[in-house]
């Protein structure tokens, strides 16, 4: 047992936990990566030398050697994403994909996948992910015992193929509800003023004959939405605010809104032959 023989047991040591360091970066690098499953280094003895003592043979260790390296498949936690295709398994099991035109299945956790220009449910090296095509079974029976209930089942049939969309469009839906959440300044000075009827003075000052039917210093906020009507086609709906001017109010804010569109998509005539309301939807 001489000097070289320590320094192999040393440098295999440094070797091995330098591998070790190498895992663990790996680990730590792949964090964000969907999907990825951390490995864990095991170690082991390289070889033995045996050697004569005074109570018998004895054995030597000459190193280490990485012994194995094994994935840790427990599950990791669900994140919330905005995309509708983005998948988690809960649980076991895996996600099949497959080359394009290729019989070859390969097997993955990461379930970020995207539609590609030809309607391929894909992931990020363009493999396609694969799945049972479903039939609706109505009036199914299931034995329970001795009881049989009829139920409507859902069954998968043939083989996992290509999930493919060959038709992205929609049938248009036109928008019925508006949910708008709006925070005011109270400071803010009124613009709209009508001695007469200060709750509606905005409303007063709005005119569907002129351009822009309402003037950049009559009202203190604004805020456009899109909407859509029963074609697809896309509006755009503008609701405006001004604080209204009262002597009487108490101490308290009022604030006065009308909702409008382009007086052109309106069209409406007033009885007197007018269009001063053309594009007013609603005002309060």
């Amino acid at each position: 047992m001489g000097l070289s023989a320590s320094l192999f047991s040393g440098i295999t040591g440094l070797q091995a936990h330098g591998d070790k360091m190498s895992v663990l970066g790996n680990n730590i690098a792949n964090v964000n990566t969907v999907g990825f499953k951390s490995a864990k280094m095991h170690f082991e003895d390289a070889i033995s030398q045996d050697m004569s003592t005074a109570t018998g043979i004895a054995q030597v260790g000459r190193g280490v050697q990485v012994g194995a390296i094994y994935a840790d498949f427990a599950q990791g936690s669900f994140e919330t994403t905005s995309e509708s295709t983005d998948l988690a398994i809960g649980g076991d099991g895996f996600f099949i994909v497959s080359p394009k035109d290729e019989e070859t299945s390969y097997y993955t956790r990461a379930g970020n996948f995207r539609f590609d220009k030809d309607g391929y449910l894909t992931d990020p090296h363009g493999y396609v992910l694969q799945g049972w095509k479903v039939q609706d079974e109505s009036n199914t029976q299931v034995a329970t015992g001795n009881n049989v209930n009829t139920s409507n089942a859902v069954r998968t049939v043939g083989v996992p193929t290509n999930i493919r969309l060959e038709n992205f469009q929609s049938a248009p839906k036109a928008t019925t509800t508006i949910n708008m959440i709006t925070n005011l300044d109270s400071g803010e000075a009124s613009r709209s003023t009508d001695s007469t009827n200060p709750y509606f003075s905005l409303f007063g000052a709005w005119d569907g004959s002129a351009e822009p039917p309402l003037g950049d210093s009559l009202y203190g906020y604004q805020s456009t939405i899109k909407v859509y009507d029963a074609n697809g086609s896309a509006h755009n709906v503008t609701t405006y605010f001004d604080q209204v001017t009262l002597s009487n109010a108490g101490g308290k804010k009022v604030w006065e809104f009308i909702v409008t569109c382009d007086p052109a998509e309106d069209g409406r005539i007033a009885s007197d032959g007018t269009t001063k309301f053309a594009g007013t939807s609603a005002a309060g």
